[in-house]
């Protein structure tokens, strides 16, 4: 069994301002289901996006579900998404059964950020707008000192909403990530605590992939992202030895079975990261 997790906007979904290749898509689920392969969807969306996005752009339907940026997996059982309560227990436990709640009033101090919509938060991801004027090293270490006070863990991400020119930023328990909640969810696929890491392929877009990326699977970067991203993920790739491991699709590849022509882009990029790890035949 092979597995192939992917993000979803601008990786799988090809709602950014390149080209897609036509019906790549139905050409992705034809190799899937011929491949026998596995499909976990790895998202920052909500319940609600997820299931707005999978309509929207016909896309194939995952085994599970990992949502929130982590901090939710969901396994998909006869159309219906079902919770992971053994993940909630584990983000619980980490948070000594505190919720988002609880470090909203512990950041409450902190001038300039603003509090998200509620459909972006959850009991374990409590997020923040942030204007551009603060600088992120400065807010970090508040939000730290904060926490620290109260003997709490947590994961925190800084980003840029480029198109918004705002940023933000996550609080989470210390697995409350894409890569800790993939981890949890291969391990139930494999039914195993071994990584297998032959089997795996992620494929993503952005900065905030690059972990997931560089973590030991199969990773491939598809040929939409940014040069920058590019650029820091080689860095990291090299300095963690991971040559033959990491993968920028470069378009321009014929997929064996129909000829197509793939130009690298968002699902043609998955593709073509398929075919190089050996996830399709």
């Amino acid at each position: 069994m092979n597995v192939i997790a992917t993000d979803l906007d601008r990786t799988l979904i090809p709602n950014g301002s390149h080209r897609q290749t036509k019906n790549a898509m139905s050409l992705f689920k034809k190799l899937i289901k011929k491949n026998k392969t596995t499909l976990i969807f790895v998202t920052g969306r909500n319940e609600r996006l997820l299931r707005d996005g999978i309509a929207r752009y016909s896309l194939p339907t995952p085994k599970f579900a990992v949502a929130l940026v982590g901090t939710l997996v969901y396994k998909f059982e006869n159309g219906k998404l079902k919770e992971d309560a053994s993940w909630k227990a584990v983000l619980a436990k980490e948070w000594r059964n505190l919720t988002r709640k609880d470090i909203a009033r512990v950041l409450s101090g902190i001038k300039g950020i603003k509090q998200q919509e509620l459909s972006k938060l959850n009991d374990f991801k409590q997020s923040y707008y942030v204007p551009l004027s603060i600088k992120p090293s400065s807010l970090l270490s508040k939000v730290r000192a904060k926490l620290r006070a109260k003997k709490i863990k947590a994961t925190l991400i800084y980003s840029v909403d480029v198109n918004r020119k705002i940023g933000l930023l996550d609080v989470m328990p210390p697995s409350g990530n894409k890569q800790a909640a993939l981890e949890h969810v291969l391990k139930k696929i494999f039914k195993t605590q071994r990584k297998e890491k032959n089997k795996v392929m992620f494929a993503g877009d952005s900065g905030n992939d690059i972990h997931a990326l560089t973590s030991g699977y199969f990773g491939v970067l598809v040929k939409n992202a940014s040069p920058s991203v590019k650029e820091k993920l080689l860095e990291i790739a090299k300095k963690k030895k991971l040559k033959g491991r990491v993968y920028i699709a470069k378009g321009n590849f014929v997929e064996p079975h129909s000829g197509k022509l793939l130009n690298g882009n968002y699902v043609s990029g998955i593709i073509e990261g398929a075919y190089r790890f050996g996830i399709f035949k």
